[in-house]
C-alpha cells in the first residue's frame, strides 16, 4: 500500500481546558469546538483551574505536560488504514497526536479496498483476518507486526502500549477500565461519530467537500481521485438519508449540538 504519511504531530495545542484523561483524549475535536463555541460565562467552566495532575475527571491545559521524548521512543511503529474523514479513525488519532506518538497513515481507496490486503494477507485464525472496515492498525514491523481492526481494540492496544512504553503512568492505563470511561467511549462511537455522517452529507456540495480529501491522497492515482470525488461523494450523500432514517434522526444541526452538549456538561 505504499510507504504511507507520516505524522509527526506533537500534542495538539488548544487554547482551551478540557476535562483530562481517556474521556478526552478521544473526544479533543468535539470537546474543543464546544468549548470555542460557549458563551464567556460557560466557557470559563472549560478553562478552570487544574484540580490535581492526571486525575480522570480533573481539568489541566491539553499543552502542558509534554510527554518524555525518550519513552516516546520505546513506542513500536504504527500505521494505520485509514479514510481521512472517518471519525473512528480521528478518534485514535486524536489519541496519537495528544501523547506525541508518531504514526504512518495509509488512505484506504473507498470504490476499490485494495489496501484492505493488510488483513486479506494474515494467517487463517488471526482476529483480524479478513477485516473490512477502517481503521485497521499495525504495531511494530518485520517479523514482528500485529494488526488489529476495530478502533475501540486498536485504542486498547494503544492504551496498553502507552503503558509499556512509560508515556502514560500506571493509572492512567487503568482508568481505561473505569465504568464510567468506557461509557464516554461507547458514547463517541454510538452517537458522536453517528451524527457526524450527516451532518457532513447534508447536501451534494458538503458532500462532494467532505470528500475532497481523496485529491490529496499520495498513493492514489489521478483516476482513483477522480473517481472517488465523483462517485464517492454521490454514495455518500445518497446514504444520509439513510443514517437519518436508521437513528431517527430529523434534525442533524440541532442533535449534533445537543450531542456535544451533553459531553460538555
Amino acid at each position: 500500500a505504499g510507504g504511507g504519511t507520516q505524522h509527526n504531530n506533537p500534542r495538539r495545542k488548544m487554547r482551551k481546558a478540557i476535562p483530562i484523561g481517556w474521556l478526552r483524549t478521544a473526544m479533543i475535536p468535539a470537546a474543543a469546538g464546544a468549548c470555542a463555541a460557549m458563551s464567556p460565562a460557560r466557557a470559563a467552566r472549560c478553562d478552570a483551574s487544574p484540580s490535581g495532575g492526571w486525575g480522570l475527571f480533573g481539568r489541566r491545559s491539553i499543552a502542558s505536560a509534554a510527554p518524555d521524548p525518550a519513552n516516546i521512543a520505546k513506542m513500536p511503529p504504527i500505521k494505520m488504514y485509514q479514510y481521512e474523514i472517518c471519525p473512528f479513525c480521528n478518534k485514535v488519532k486524536a489519541v496519537l497526536d495528544y501523547h506525541g506518538v508518531p504514526y504512518t497513515t495509509v488512505e484506504v481507496n473507498p470504490l476499490t479496498k485494495k489496501e484492505f490486503k493488510v488483513t486479506k494477507e494474515l494467517p487463517d485464525g488471526h482476529p483480524a483476518k479478513g477485516y473490512r472496515k477502517v481503521p485497521i492498525t499495525s504495531f511494530g514491523a518485520g517479523e514482528g507486526i500485529d494488526v488489529v481492526g476495530d478502533s475501540p481494540l486498536i485504542l486498547a492496544r494503544v492504551v496498553e502500549e502507552l503503558s509499556e512504553a512509560g508515556v502514560i503512568p500506571p493509572k492512567v492505563a487503568q482508568e481505561w477500565t473505569d465504568p464510567k470511561v468506557a461509557g464516554w467511549v461507547r458514547w463517541c462511537d454510538a452517537k458522536l461519530a453517528v451524527l457526524l455522517f450527516p451532518n457532513l452529507t447534508r447536501t451534494y456540495a458538503d458532500s462532494y467537500n467532505a470528500f475532497g480529501y481523496v485529491m490529496s491522497a499520495p498513493n492514489f492515482s489521478m483516476a482513483d481521485k477522480m473517481s472517488n470525488l465523483v462517485a464517492g461523494s454521490l454514495a455518500m450523500w445518497l446514504a444520509q438519508g439513510k443514517i437519518k432514517k436508521k437513528y431517527a434522526i430529523e434534525d442533524e444541526r440541532a442533535a449534533l449540538k445537543q450531542c456535544i452538549g451533553d459531553w460538555v456538561e
